[in-house]
């Protein structure tokens, strides 16, 4: 199964070729290609973690544009 990291200040956030790939399935926006740039998807250690970027960005969370989490579904 291949997976992909994202080093985060020391923290790993793993998600599997099927994780993004569900991910980019089941977006209830899709964003023109053109706005590919600007719309972000947050990853989580925690599902509870996302509560973070409501406020202050916790550890262990982070985010990558739409055009990247398309390219890096189709990588792995």
């Amino acid at each position: 199964m291949s997976r992909f990291a994202v080093l985060l200040r020391g923290v790993n956030v793993v998600k599997s070729a099927s994780e993004l790939q569900a991910i980019e399935d089941g977006n209830p926006i899709v964003p023109p290609e053109a706005e590919h740039g600007r719309f972000l998807v947050a990853f989580a250690m925690a599902p509870d973690r996302l509560t973070a970027l409501l406020g202050k960005v916790g550890k262990g969370v982070t985010s990558r544009n739409w055009g990247t989490v398309i390219k890096l579904a189709a990588l792995v």
